[in-house]
Order: structure tokens, then C-alpha cells, then sequence
């Protein structure tokens, strides 16, 4: 492919420029040329890349000592497994101990009785509103009494 006329002059101009330099001139110039090329290089290509690098980096610490802590749970997971069957084992033997709400009426009428069988006159015995707990309702009673 043959290049038009005018760009062939205009090239053959720029080598002839280049001609009369000094060799010192002609080598600033080659020096110039590469640390643009080395340099642009740098700056746009491995600068970032390093950059990337450091994320991943820092991205694959913090992955790694969520997969370590992931592991170590993972190996207590039989201990934590046999721990919540006692508890839940604890629970129920707790739970049972707790009256039901259809039992309150009884618990109250036996605490009446126990005082007045042991001499106590009872001036107040008031149930008052109940108090929602976790897995539990508190119903609290004023009592005042004689004796």
C-alpha cells in the first residue's frame, strides 16, 4: 500500500530534521521515547493491576479467616448439638415445674389455705395483671396480712 504523496514528505522532512541533530540530542530523544513507553506502561497498566492485586489480597485474608472460624464451628457443631439436647432436656423438667394457666386458680385458693391453716388473717390478696415473659407469664399478687 503506497502512501499519499503529501504524508511521504512530510516524513521524509521529519527524518531529515532528525539528521542534523547531535548524537546527543538523538540519544535524549531515544531516552525520552522509552521512559514515556516504560513509564505510560507502568502507570496505566501495572500500577492498577497492582492495585487490583492488594484487593485481592486483602479480600482473600479476610475470606480465609472467615473459613477458618467457619471450620472451627463446624467442629464443635456435635458438642453445641449435644449441649442444646440438655438444655431443651433442661427445659422441659423446668417447664413442668411451672404451673399452667388452668392450675393458677388452684395455686392461688392453696396459698389462701396454707395462710389461714398457719393463723394468717389475710386483709389484701389481690392477683394483678400478668406480665408476658421469654416462655413464661408472671402473675403478681399484693398480699397483706395478720398474725
Amino acid at each position: 500500500m503506497e502512501m499519499p504523496r503529501e504524508t511521504s514528505q512530510k516524513i521524509e522532512a521529519f527524518f531529515e530534521n532528525i539528521d542534523k541533530l547531535t548524537e546527543t540530542h538523538k540519544n535524549l530523544i531515544c531516552v525520552g521515547t522509552f521512559v514515556l513507553i516504560v513509564g505510560g506502561f507502568f502507570y496505566f497498566s501495572y500500577l492498577p493491576k497492582t492495585k487490583k492485586i492488594k484487593a485481592y489480597k486483602m479480600e482473600y485474608k479476610t475470606l480465609s479467616n472467615d473459613l477458618r472460624i467457619a471450620r472451627k464451628n463446624a467442629r464443635e457443631l456435635g458438642k453445641y448439638r449435644v449441649l442444646l439436647g440438655y438444655k431443651k432436656t433442661e427445659f422441659s423438667i423446668v417447664k413442668k415445674a411451672l404451673p399452667e394457666k388452668k392450675e393458677i386458680p388452684s395455686l392461688i385458693s392453696g396459698i389462701s389455705k396454707a395462710g389461714l391453716d398457719a393463723g394468717l388473717e389475710f386483709i389484701l390478696f389481690q392477683p394483678k395483671l400478668e406480665r408476658k415473659k421469654d416462655f413464661y407469664a408472671e402473675i403478681p399478687i399484693s398480699i397483706k396480712v395478720n398474725g
